[in-house]
């Protein structure tokens, strides 16, 4: 490996560049179509096993005899098994992102499609690209021989046909979902020439650190209230999570020129099939659809704030990708705006948690326990919510995996946990090899 004179210099790379040279150059290109072939073959397994532990003894700096799972551990480096189902996983979950008409979707069972099914998960009713075994049936036919007219019987074995491996992909993740119903992507609007949000929504992410950027909002709303003549329309937008139940809520704080009696809270009681991030984003399409609502001929402002940057950064793209359906239902709140009224539409970042008085009514609202208005989000899986599931079973793939193997004395009195992130703290590789 040429990678391999990195480490060996007199100022050799620390581990965490190690590890990630290894993941960007190697195993990126080692990966290359592992959907198509793998089938937990071992002949195939040791051949890329012998590269990852010679990567990780590199990396780590440690002996020959050192045990390859606690390499795999300390490295935060899966295991080739974990990762490979990984990948399969991953790429069952892009199957469903495909278009109906795309030439893999085509080629898996239409009983997979979860766009236009409302019932509940019964995996009995999907055999054809769920079956696992195998049944046998014995047959009795009968065979002429070429010496003589006489017929003899013979009992054979036929096993049924086996499954796909597009189906077994397809499989992997049966006990991800819990309802044929996943959120709905539309490639129609995934157009080159379609005009951005940016166009029509002032989009803006501070870069200043949290403490600035709330001296710099609370400065803006003195502003807004000096100059009441002027209405504007003023959202706040937050969500807050159960940590009993794991259910989101979504809330929003609505005012007009800050005048109590044009003040109000709005709550949404989410479902757990969700991340907080699809929570912040539902949240916000309500405010934009509240805007459309309340918005007169008066108004010259709408101002929506947010105190997620990643909620924000997704509306700006409107590409064929989960939480789609909430950003067009943006772009089309914003449009009816623009068509209708000449006002400007301001999407800001607001920091959390920064003593802001508005802000702070808008996470009340979103953890108001009564009084819930439900969604129809509680019908849909949502994407990002099924990529943290095959995330969290590949972790605890790779946990039980640790579990079983042999490790020296040394590691087996510790309880070693596997994560996908590396130490951020650098240590020298002779610390690492005294050790491992």
């Amino acid at each position: 490996m040429q990678i391999e004179r990195l480490s060996n210099t007199e100022r050799e790379l620390s581990f965490q560049a190690m590890r990630q040279l290894y993941i960007a150059c190697i195993s990126s290109v080692a990966d290359y179509e592992v959907p198509i072939w793998w089938n937990n073959q071992k002949h195939l397994l040791e051949k890329f096993q012998k590269l990852q532990n010679q990567t990780l003894r590199k990396i780590l700096d440690t002996f020959k005899t050192s045990s390859v799972s606690v390499m795999e551990i300390e490295a935060s480096i899966s295991s080739l098994k974990v990762r490979f189902n990984r990948i399969c996983k991953n790429y069952a979950l892009r199957i469903l992102q495909m278009h109906d008409k795309h030439s893999i979707r085509l080629r898996v069972s239409s009983d997979f499609s979860s766009f236009n099914s409302e019932i509940d998960l019964d995996w009995s009713q999907y055999l054809d690209w769920n079956e696992t075994e195998n049944s046998q049936h014995n047959h009795v036919y009968s065979e002429q021989t070429t010496s003589s007219s006489r017929r003899r019987k013979r009992r054979r074995t036929d096993k049924k046909k086996q499954v796909s491996q597009l189906f077994k992909i397809t499989a992997s993740i049966a006990d991800l979902l819990s309802s044929l119903k996943t959120e709905i992507i539309s490639h129609k609007e995934n157009t080159s020439w379609k005009e951005s949000l940016d166009s029509l929504i002032n989009i803006n992410i501070s870069e200043l650190s949290k403490e600035e950027e709330a001296i710099q909002h609370k400065n803006l709303i003195q502003k807004l209230i000096k100059y009441q003549n002027i209405n504007n329309v003023i959202i706040y937008s937050d969500d807050s999570k159960n940590e009993n139940t794991s259910n989101l809520k979504a809330g929003i704080f609505y005012t007009k020129n800050f005048a109590i009696k044009n003040s109000r809270n709005l709550s949404w009681n989410l479902n757990s099939h969700m991340k907080v991030f699809d929570a912040e984003l539902f949240a916000i399409e309500k405010a934009f659809k509240l805007a459309l609502d309340q918005i007169s001929c008066y108004t010259k402002d709408i101002w929506v704030f947010s105190d997620s940057q990643a909620a924000i950064q997704r509306i700006q793209k409107s590409d064929v990708n989960a939480d789609q359906n909430h950003v067009l239902a943006i772009e089309k709140y914003t449009a009816k705006i623009k068509v209708k009224y000449q006002v400007n539409i301001h999407l800001n970042w607001v920091s959390e948690h920064m003593n802001i008085k508005d802000n702070e009514l808008a996470d009340q609202a979103a953890k108001k326990e009564t009084e819930l208005q439900k969604a129809s989000t509680e019908k849909y899986v949502f994407f990002s919510f099924i990529k943290r599931k095959i995330k969290e079973s590949a972790l605890i793939e790779w946990q039980e995996e640790y579990a079983k193997t042999n490790k020296d004395k040394f590691y087996s009195q510790f309880q070693c946990l596997s994560r996908w992130n590396a130490y951020k703290k650098t240590v020298k590789k002779k610390t690492w090899s005294a050790f491992i």
